[in-house]
């Protein structure tokens, strides 16, 4: 391919891009969880328009292309009845406007279902830019991760590692203020399932930095050591008086 070509191509991709509409943003909601069969109803969110289709993806498989006949009052709904194990994986949607303008893909999210796999390993790199999620002693290889900041989904890795697995994924944070805490959550290749969510990494805090916790703990250990210290001498001297 000509460098020529390429710049075409390349121009081309840019021009597509910045006609997408802003992604949708994406729910899914349980219904009669406490009941044996449950039903899910998974939610394309109107946000700049009101879409006339939506397109629903499970593992990056089309599952559903549904008509705003199927909407309800804040977005277009995809509903799945007696949910079972095979409904388990990552959902996400894609619509279409009256002028036939797409949207972006909107962010994965869960469906989870069964007992959660071993939680991954979470990192801050590169000097606070860079999150990495991977599988302890690369005991799993990862079709998908999620990023969540502050509790909130802010990325996750999309179709990339979908048929090429990968036991560690990274994400960018670096225009991400410090002090904002992070969390990532997996679905593993094989078995199929999703982990648990791994513990958290605050961006700016240094290793080793002591939390107000521990410092609280260190301080009341400082205080009672002394005067536990006290006590026995004072009690031995009683002793020998009497």
């Amino acid at each position: 391919m000509t460098r020529l070509s390429e710049f075409f191509i390349s121009l081309c991709a840019a021009v597509v891009s910045a006609q997408l509409l802003k992604r949708p943003d994406i729910r899914v909601k349980f219904h009669n969880a406490a009941s044996a069969l449950i039903n899910v109803s998974i939610e394309c969110r109107w946000k700049e328009y009101r879409y006339t289709f939506c397109t629903f993806d499970r593992n990056e498989n089309t599952v559903a292309y549904l008509s705003n006949s199927y909407s309800s009052p804040s977005g277009i709904l995809y509903a799945i009845s007696n949910v079972t194990k095979k409904h388990e994986g990552f959902y996400s949607c894609e619509c279409s406007v009256p002028n036939r303008t797409i949207t972006e893909t909107s962010f994965r999210v869960p469906l989870i279902l069964s007992e959660k796999l071993e939680e991954p390993e979470i990192k801050m790199e590169e000097n606070g830019t860079i999150v990495a999620c991977a599988s302890k002693n690369n005991r799993y290889k990862y079709r998908l991760c999620i990023l969540y900041q502050n509790g909130q989904q802010i990325q996750d890795s999309g179709g990339k590692y979908n048929e090429n697995h990968a036991g560690r994924i990274v994400f960018s944070i670096s225009d991400v203020p410090n002090g904002n805490y992070f969390n990532c959550l997996c679905y593993t290749a094989e078995p199929s399932g999703w982990t648990k969510i791994s513990s958290s990494v605050i961006k700016g805090e240094k290793r080793g930095a002591l939390r107000v916790e521990t410092i609280i703990k260190l301080c009341i250990c400082a205080i009672e050591i002394p005067l536990m210290i006290i006590f026995v001498v004072d009690s031995i001297c009683s002793k020998r008086k009497k």
